[in-house]
């Protein structure tokens, strides 16, 4: 049976009937540190997952789930759901971290102890492809073009929002949004 409330987190795999959700505290059945994942189409709990911390993002695609608390992101493979690595990070409290959708399954999250750095991490085969050096100011926004071959990046100034491409992880495009400081929150291709 789905639990009733309020939840902090939803995220669903695509069109499917798997989703995962993360209680918003209020009551004890849907705690902020619980990560639940649902066949809503048979109405039955498939597993529960409990961390330490609170979940601040959960992102699934065909082979992986990630779970990004404010110092780690746990990985898991999909299909058992069985944990595969956790990897300690910054402190990253609007839980920033974004997953290729395609089953390339890379990932970007902020990383490293100078501002607007993010690294790019290949989740299938569990390492670092490398680190961009994306903005001087801490990264506020990131994205993947379906294929992950693109990555869009803002940085808490939000004046300008740049395009890398990857592998090579080289700058391809720059877009100057204005002079004066903007909260960026999302980030698409088309």
């Amino acid at each position: 049976k789905i639990v009733e409330g309020a939840f902090s987190v939803v995220e669903m795999l695509f069109t499917t009937s798997l989703v995962a959700l993360v209680g918003a505290g209020e009551q004890p059945e849907l705690s902020p540190r619980c990560l639940r994942l649902y066949d809503t189409k048979k109405r039955t709990l498939i597993q529960e997952l409990n961390f330490v911390t609170t979940i601040l993002r959960v992102l699934i695609n065909k082979k992986r789930l990630v779970v990004v608390l404010d110092n780690k992101l746990h990985i898991y493979d999909l299909s058992r759901p069985q944990l595969l690595h956790v990897m300690d990070t910054i402190s990253n409290p609007k839980g920033i971290c974004v997953l290729t959708a395609n089953d390339v399954s890379l990932m970007a999250f902020p990383c490293g102890k100078q501002n607007g750095e993010v690294m790019i991490y290949d989740s299938l085969n569990m390492q670092s492809l490398g680190v961009v050096n994306a903005h001087e100011t801490p990264i506020s926004c990131l994205a993947f073009n379906y294929d992950g071959t693109m990555l869009a990046t803002a940085s808490e100034k939000g004046t300008v929002i740049r395009v890398f491409t990857l592998p090579s992880a080289t700058k391809s495009f720059q877009f100057r949004r204005g002079s004066q400081a903007r909260s960026i929150h999302c980030l698409s291709f088309n």
